[in-house]
């Protein structure tokens, strides 16, 4: 792509696409770097291969900031148990019992999102509506922090 192109956008975009990406991680150095990366990825394309540079620009902004997001989720859970004294053991037998408080069909729609499915992807799976996987989800997510946090003596 043309460096000259690239600057125009950078100059006139670069606010408006960190304002959006930070609407998204939370965060202005997350979303500074994360701008960043789709100006240097604009400028390994070619420009003939996309008709709409902002949309592109936004669009990959997007998904390098839920990726960002999917990524921190999945540090795990652990390491801040290793900090608070409970060892490795003792933190995998709380979740699992802490699991078991739950339905059958509320565990296996946290292990599916944990998984990674998408909410239609549960719903087939689950045989349920697509509109209802959501609801039961955070309320499935409820009832476990709160089982584990009374299991573990944080409540």
């Amino acid at each position: 792509m043309e460096h000259g192109i690239v600057e125009t956008l950078y100059k006139e975009m670069y606010t408006k696409l960190t304002f959006r990406i930070k609407s998204i991680v939370k965060r202005v150095d997350i979303a500074e770097e994360l701008a960043q990366e789709c100006f240097a990825r604009l400028l390994r394309e070619d420009i003939n291969n996309i008709n709409n540079p902002v949309g592109w620009l936004f669009k990959v902004g997007e998904n390098l900031a839920y990726d960002y997001l999917r990524r921190a989720r999945e540090i795990p859970l652990l390491e801040g148990a290793q900090t608070s004294g409970i060892n490795f053991i003792d933190e995998v037998e709380l979740v699992k019992e802490a699991l078991a408080t739950l339905t059958e069909e509320e565990q296996k729609l946290l292990l599916l999102r944990e998984k990674g499915y998408k909410y239609k992807e549960i719903a087939q799976k689950l045989g349920i509506k697509e509109s209802s996987v959501g609801q039961k989800l955070c309320r499935a997510q409820a009832r476990f922090k709160k089982s584990y946090l009374k299991l573990s003596g944080g409540e």
